[in-house]
């Protein structure tokens, strides 16, 4: 998981930096920190993100083909 997928879950849910930390037993300066790349993504942060949020296939295929857009 990068932290662009990190934040785009974040905003796909409509939560805040806080409401996101609080979910993922993180703080919410910490989810604004990740999602500058000045932090990383800890694999217990990653397990709490698959556990919090069941990604679905549609949501990542769509990310996806965003992402491959942007490289355009």
């Amino acid at each position: 998981m990068n932290k662009e997928l990190f934040k785009a879950i974040r905003h796909d849910k409509g939560l805040t930096q806080k409401s996101y930390g609080e979910r993922l037993g993180i703080t919410g300066n910490t989810v604004s920190k990740i999602e500058r790349g000045e932090a990383r993504i800890t694999d217990r942060i990653r397990i709490a993100v698959a556990q919090q949020f069941p990604i679905t296939h549609d949501f990542l295929e769509t990310y996806e083909a965003a992402e491959k857009l942007k490289s355009f």
